[in-house]
């Protein structure tokens, strides 16, 4: 067995040591350690014949429950140890497009939404039945429906409910297998990202015309304009929405990216404030 050994900031692995880290550690969070991209950790152990844990592994850690880890098995191929690259400043970032293919090329990530809705996630089941169930009622706010207290915050149109469902289950599912979570608390849906708490709303966008009456009071009159907006709820807000070349469902891994850059930055302000 190959012992550890850095060397101007690069640390080599055995196999059984690669294997040892990749069951102790998320591939994003050793992404984050090591320049290597998750995909390429995957790829290496794929080469070496090492097992790497299931969709929803991390998630089970996260909150108590038993897994079962997955014993390394015999290897005879002549690929016995892997250098990897301490992270520093000048090589943290990879290009934005590098890694937005990479999330899509990666099969064990959901980023195609789907026709249908299909064995969606629990917290979409719950907001399923009340989209349903107000979709049939009159009332609505400008044309809008939503989701109650306690439950994802959606505020759409009744003909756009079924696709924001499809949507946003996707994404909570893309959210899980990249090993972040997702909680419901009031009328609040935070993605929890690195430890850092992060307010979402995905909402229609309404068309907003101005009109003026006879007096010369303005007023403004709203309506659905059938473009979705997955919108951060804070003070440092971002959006993303539909777009002439590309709709919300086609941004699913920019999106993430994005994310995770921002609960990045988030707690480096935070930090540099602290200090």
């Amino acid at each position: 067995m190959f012992s550890i050994f850095t060397i101007m900031k690069k640390t080599k692995f055995s196999r059984q040591q690669l294997y040892d880290l990749v069951w102790s550690n998320s591939l994003r969070s050793l992404s984050k350690k090591y320049n290597i991209s998750d995909n390429g950790i995957r790829k290496a152990c794929t080469r070496m014949n090492i097992p790497l844990p299931l969709m929803g592994h991390w998630q089970k850690v996260q909150y108590g429950k038993k897994v079962r880890k997955r014993p390394l098995p015999d290897y005879d191929g002549k690929e016995t140890e892997i250098e990897l690259e301490i992270r520093t400043e000048e090589n943290s970032s990879p290009p934005l497009k590098d890694l937005t293919k990479e999330i899509k090329n990666d099969p064990s990530l959901p980023t195609t939404v789907p026709g249908r809705l299909s064995k969606p996630d629990p917290l979409i089941e719950t907001a399923q039945t009340t989209l349903e169930e107000r979709s049939k009622e009159r009332w609505s706010d400008h044309g809008l429906i939503n989701t109650k207290s306690g439950e994802v915050n959606i505020q759409v149109s009744p003909q756009n409910y079924r696709r924001a469902l499809r949507f946003m289950d996707t994404f909570i599912k893309l959210i899980k297998a990249r090993g972040h979570s997702i909680e419901v608390s009031g009328r609040e849906t935070i993605l929890i990202i690195n430890d850092e708490r992060i307010k979402i709303n995905l909402k229609e966008k309404w068309n907003i015309e101005k009109e003026t009456d006879e007096r010369g009071w303005v007023s403004h009159n709203k309506s659905p304009s059938g473009i979705l907006q997955l919108r951060i709820d804070e003070l440092h807000s971002k959006q993303w929405k539909d777009g002439k070349k590309f709709k919300l469902e086609e941004q699913l891994a920019r999106i993430l990216i994005e994310f995770e850059k921002y609960a990045e930055k988030e707690k480096k302000r935070k930090h540099e404030i602290k200090e």
